[in-house]
């Protein structure tokens, strides 16, 4: 069975979704929110950034995108923000966005970073967000699967994995490195999803705060 990040947390957040996303895949444009198309931006720097100067990518990115003025100031900020972070790392062996997989019994585990660092110690794997909210540990869901898919993928312990989230927009870092046990019970809870999700018969929808970001919202009988 399938498991990623983003599914498990659609499938514990609300089953309906979970349905017309992974079950029937109705595809439908996700909402264009502030902070997506944020996102995009960053995301795109990152892509280029080990291949131009930053004033050049920014230019490029003005042409790609029709960038709204009053974001530009923010962006280059967070642009600026995530630059400064990522200069420690450019003395190690570095690999650009890319999938992270691994078959664990009978779950195909994949996810995506956007950083892998090869250090003395280990793996670092960094993942960027632009959300301008942050708690400590709310991605402990992401961190982990990433640690756990590494460790399988590059047959290395958890221990010699930092995972890493960096919120480009507020400068801060989540960050955690988990041992061989936390990972094991970690993979438990996989289990028990991917178990939950095969005996799900009632796809009941699930009002929360993240509904008005939902592509299916329109359509949905919670909100009728």
């Amino acid at each position: 069975m399938y498991l990623s990040p983003s599914l498990i947390k659609t499938y514990e957040i609300c089953k309906l979704q979970y349905k017309w996303r992974y079950v029937d895949r109705i595809e439908k444009p996700q909402p264009e929110t502030e902070a997506l198309v944020f996102g995009s931006y960053v995301h795109r720097f990152m892509e280029l950034y080990e291949h131009k100067k930053v004033s050049d990518i920014l230019q490029q990115l003005k042409r790609e995108f029709n960038i709204h003025k009053h974001m530009e100031s923010n962006l280059i900020m967070a642009i600026g923000n995530t630059v400064k972070y990522i200069k420690q790392y450019e003395s190690y062996k570095g690999e650009n966005e890319q999938k992270i997989k691994a078959n664990v019994g009978n779950l195909y585990l994949a996810g995506k970073s956007d950083k892998i660092y090869t250090t003395d110690e280990g793996l670092i794997i960094i993942d960027f967000k632009t959300s301008k909210k942050f708690w400590k540990g709310m991605n402990d869901l992401q961190l982990k699967f990433y640690s756990l898919v590494l460790s399988k993928e590059r047959n290395i312990p958890p221990e010699q994995i930092e995972t890493i989230v960096y919120y480009s927009f507020l400068g801060s870092i989540d960050s955690n490195t988990y041992t061989s046990d936390e990972i094991d019970y970690f993979l438990e809870y996989l289990k028990d999803v991917a178990s939950r999700i095969n005996k799900t018969r009632s796809w009941t929808p699930t009002k929360n705060r993240l509904c008005d970001f939902c592509a299916y919202k329109e359509d949905c009988p919670a909100w009728e």
